[in-house]
């Protein structure tokens, strides 16, 4: 009974947070404005950016379209004028976002996925890179609770397991590498530190992180398994996975608890001396940075204007992805309850609830994830070793 409720919740995820990403787009101006600045046939541009934007990647129209529109809602996020709510925000939402991928990544290596459809996730990543993340997600997590051997109740330990005890431990470095350098590298300001060139360049790089994370895995694990560097290691199920999990809390709570503070301090109590940082605070709160508006208060643009600002899509872009990344930190979020209530220890209700409270304070949507899924590790590993104990 319990499986088609989260079923439900988990697929849902995808239609909520859709709509609250893409239905909303097509109503308050977003996609319109994209027509009026990047896609315009004469002298495209993006709004705040100094420079012509770059609208030919491949020579094939509907390719280019297609990767300019992408590009276009990173660069509202990240250049020309916007409030600081907006970067705020963004940055925020970036490390979520990298949280997220890392536990979908461990998932996929684990033993019992082995052959199966979930454990193509560098396939997934580019999936969702291109669809959304609020979408792709949900469904992939749907496919998971319907056809992994670690969904089942009371899995067994060799499906938990991963399938090369190393892999797990290089998640933290190719996520670094993969995602986390070229996402750095195309925030920094044009021409100041990087040519426009090299700034639209960091940006496509950024987009195809899954492919480059994937090759970068399969490279570093070949290197060390081949060189002898882990011989004699015995595998553990705990040791395996936790440095994932502690990177997940480590890069989670070190974003919110900051930025927590910046939202939630009145800008009057941080010095005029300051004006820089004074700004900070006063453009930012907890709603305006944390909470999207709810849909029939959704920010707008003018659709009647024939040329965008320079400032009017970023609130509309942080919107946007606002609903991309909570709805797939959702589905995240509610498919880490079940796999942690499939052990069949008993755990209460209340009990993942408080832990629900707790975590989410600490470290927003995905920190609680981790922990549960951590706690499901340690159980399976903990009951798999009684269970040798007993036979030997």
């Amino acid at each position: 009974m319990l499986r088609p409720i989260f079923l439900g919740l988990v697929g849902s995820c995808a239609l909520i947070g859709g709509y609250g990403a893409f239905g909303i787009g097509a109503q308050n101006g977003l996609f319109d404005g994209f027509h009026k600045s990047v896609f315009r046939s004469h002298d495209p541009y993006v709004p705040g950016h100094k420079f012509p934007v770059q609208t030919t990647f491949t020579g094939i129209a509907p390719v280019d379209q297609h990767v300019s529109r992408l590009l276009a809602l990173f660069i509202c996020a990240i250049d020309g004028e916007k409030t600081w709510d907006v970067s705020v925000s963004y940055w925020y939402l970036m490390v979520n976002f990298l949280a997220g991928w890392c536990l979908l990544v461990l998932e996929g290596m684990r033993r019992g996925n082995t052959g199966k459809a979930v454990s193509w996730t560098g396939t997934m990543g580019l999936i969702f890179q291109n669809i959304s993340y609020t979408v792709t997600v949900p469904i992939y997590l749907v496919i998971h609770l319907l056809t992994s051997p670690t969904a089942r109740p009371n899995p067994a330990a060799s499906d938990i397991q991963p399938r090369n005890p190393l892999e797990p431990s290089l998640i933290p470095v190719t996520s670094i590498l993969s995602f986390a350098v070229p996402a750095l590298l195309m925030a920094l300001p044009t021409p100041q530190m990087i040519s426009p060139g090299a700034h639209y360049l960091w940006l496509i790089i950024w987009q195809l992180f899954p492919l480059w994370q994937t090759i970068i895995q399969w490279a570093l694990t070949n290197f060390v398994t081949r060189n002898s560097i882990t011989s004699g290691y015995k595998s553990n199920l705990c040791v395996d996975t936790s440095s994932v999990y502690r990177f997940v809390l480590l890069i989670t709570i070190a974003i919110h608890l900051p930025l927590l503070e910046v939202a939630l301090l009145p800008g009057e109590y941080v010095p005029a001396e300051w004006p820089a940082i004074r700004k900070v605070f006063e453009q930012t709160n907890f709603w305006n940075v944390f909470i999207p508006a709810a849909w029939s208060n959704a920010p707008s643009l003018d659709q009647s204007l024939t040329t965008v600002s320079a400032s009017a899509l970023a609130p509309l872009v942080k919107y946007l992805l606002q609903w991309d990344a909570y709805g797939g930190g959702a589905a995240v979020l509610l498919w880490s309850v079940y796999l942690r209530k499939t052990v069949g220890d008993a755990i209460s209700w209340f009990d993942i609830a408080r832990k629900l409270v707790f975590w989410t304070a600490l470290g927003g949507l995905v920190a609680p994830a981790a922990v549960l899924l951590w706690e499901r590790d340690e159980l399976i590993a903990e009951r798999s070793e009684i269970e040798e104990r007993k036979t030997r």
